[in-house]
């Protein structure tokens, strides 16, 4: 370590964090404030990897701190969304997510997770719109298309539903997703959806895949 700048040692910390390495991040991010302490970029990357450690309180103080400093920076505001949510509080997590899609409106990241927090909040009509525009900017957001089929599960649009699982399980092969469409397609009401020899598989996928460690797929077995 021969930086002599805050700058050197956030891009040393940023290539630590994407590395998965997050305690040497949190030191890089950490000697570039005590260089710089009004280094916004510092502030918010050691909130965001502390986040990502579930260091949440000491998190939450940086990333307000970043906030202060820079209260349109829309990062920002979308970390502290996703902070507030781990925490279980959706109704900060869908104010601090709407700031940040004001503020950037073509983030797909933004735009799904503001639509997972306001279906976690029973708002269906306002997640479709925001699921839906995170599907269009980027349509391999595969846990937008997961729970744009659960919107559509309870509003008995079973068709819709199981080709938004179906796509998100082509994109990704998320234990939810198996899950979701092997039970849809098992139960569904309509014969011309229902598919008892495609949930089979489906499930006879999944317990392989998890090495037989998941109760439902044997339920449906």
């Amino acid at each position: 370590e021969r930086f002599i700048d805050d700058v050197s040692f956030v891009r040393a910390g940023t290539a630590f964090r994407d590395g998965g390495e997050f305690a040497k991040a949190v030191g890089q991010f950490r000697k570039a404030l005590e260089l710089n302490p009004s280094n916004v970029s510092a502030r918010l990357n050691l909130g965001t990897t502390l986040s990502d450690m579930n260091e949440l309180q000491e998190a939450e103080a940086c990333l307000r701190q970043a906030l202060a400093a820079a209260p349109s920076n829309a990062v920002a505001l979308y970390n502290l969304a996703i902070l507030q949510a781990k925490k279980g509080d959706f109704d900060a997590a869908i104010q601090s997510c709407e700031a940040s899609v004001r503020l950037e409106p073509a983030n797909a990241n933004a735009q799904s997770n503001l639509g997972i927090f306001l279906f976690e909040k029973g708002r269906l009509d306002e997640a479709l719109g925001h699921l839906s525009e995170a599907v269009r900017l980027d349509p391999k957001k595969d846990n937008a298309l997961f729970t744009l089929g659960r919107i559509m599960v309870r509003k008995g649009r079973l068709s819709d539903a199981a080709q938004c699982y179906s796509e998100a399980l082509r994109l990704a092969p998320d234990e939810r997703y198996f899950n979701a469409l092997a039970w849809l397609l098992a139960t569904a009401p309509d014969p011309a959806l229902r598919d008892g020899k495609r949930a089979v598989a489906l499930a006879s996928r999944l317990c392989e895949l998890t090495r037989f460690q998941t109760p439902r797929p044997l339920d449906i077995l």
